[in-house]
């Protein structure tokens, strides 16, 4: 998992992100959050201080989505990259974990 983050997030500092199409950053943003749920269960046994495992695919899937705002100037992608941020955060306060033993 973390390989492939920080291959994301090389392709991004490179700006591979900045010439793919529209349809593509929709399709990827898609697939970052996707990736974010089901990563959900490396979080147990961390403190809600902490930065989670996964919460590169949130900060990425709202990256992408902020890029497509740019693009398209539609304030439902920029909606949509808060709600996956406040989601984010709110699973980060939220989530009961396993006590550290």
């Amino acid at each position: 998992m973390l390989r492939y983050i920080s291959n994301l997030q090389l392709s991004r500092c490179l700006g591979y992100h900045e010439v793919i199409d529209f349809n593509s950053k929709l399709k990827l943003a898609t697939s970052l959050l996707h990736c974010y749920k089901e990563s959900l269960h490396f979080n147990q046994g961390q403190l809600s201080t902490d930065i989670m495992n996964n919460d590169p695919y949130a900060l990425l899937t709202a990256h992408i989505l902020y890029d497509i705002w740019i693009e398209t100037k539609d304030a439902i992608f920029l909606k949509d990259a808060c709600v996956v941020l406040e989601f984010a955060l709110s699973y980060s306060l939220a989530i009961e974990r396993a006590p550290i033993i």
